[in-house]
């Protein structure tokens, strides 16, 4: 028995024990729904279908405020959170390595991966506009590994600062799969998505779709 099954065994109460376990379950294998558990309890119980609900309501976490409960939930949350930036992570630096190597073949020239060195630069590769030409061309790299209609990605106030005041900026929105598709959008059409302060508001990141932006595909390099 592994030092978790141990600690399982050595639990008293039948229910903390059952939600102890459900917890490994979700954080073994996540399931769709389980990233519905950001959004709170009344939004997961919703989305998850009528056997994951069961094991919930047997484990008393559908309605209770009680301490434990509450802690229940926001660990899972956090572990989820922790486990879903994790892979965005992955996704994005996969995104940028294929922006670098799609930069490399179409230039001749290899690009700098600023991401990888600050992230406060406001773009993720420094690459050239032409093959032969010495014309700084910035770029925002996004990936995405869910459909062109499901994908979003976000822009932050940083990088579009940094996308108005670039003479030649570009966007490279990735699906990542098996076989990549590319979308190269210039920050004058992303432009027409990004939200406007008001009053004494001030946007700080603006959420945007892949779909917006199908008209640009383009043949992925390499």
């Amino acid at each position: 028995m592994t030092e978790r099954g141990q600690y399982l065994r050595s639990l008293n109460l039948a229910d903390v024990c059952m939600r102890e376990q459900l917890f490994d379950v979700l954080m073994a294998a996540p399931p769709a729904w389980a990233r519905k558990m950001i959004q709170g309890r009344f939004e997961a119980l919703q989305a998850m279908p009528d056997d994951a609900r069961q094991c919930f309501e047997n484990c008393g976490l559908t309605s209770s405020t009680e301490d434990d409960i509450v802690a229940w939930w926001d660990r899972a949350i956090d572990s989820l959170r922790f486990e879903r930036s994790k892979a965005f992570n992955v996704i994005g630096r996969k995104a940028e390595r294929l922006s670098l190597k799609h930069e490399a073949m179409r230039t001749g020239q290899q690009p700098l991966w600023q991401g990888l060195e600050t992230a406060v630069a406001g773009f993720d590769v420094l690459s050239v506009v032409d093959a032969g030409s010495n014309k700084r061309l910035k770029i925002e790299v996004k990936g995405s590994s869910m459909t062109k209609n499901e994908a979003t990605f976000f822009v932050t106030r940083n990088e579009w600062n940094t996308a108005m005041k670039s003479p030649d900026f570009q966007f490279h929105l990735w699906l990542v799969r098996e076989k990549p598709i590319l979308y190269v959008v210039p920050a004058s059409d992303v432009k027409l998505h990004i939200p406007q302060d008001a009053g004494s508001g001030r946007w700080t990141g603006a959420e945007l779709f892949f779909r917006n932006f199908s008209a640009f595909e383009q043949p992925a390099l390499g």
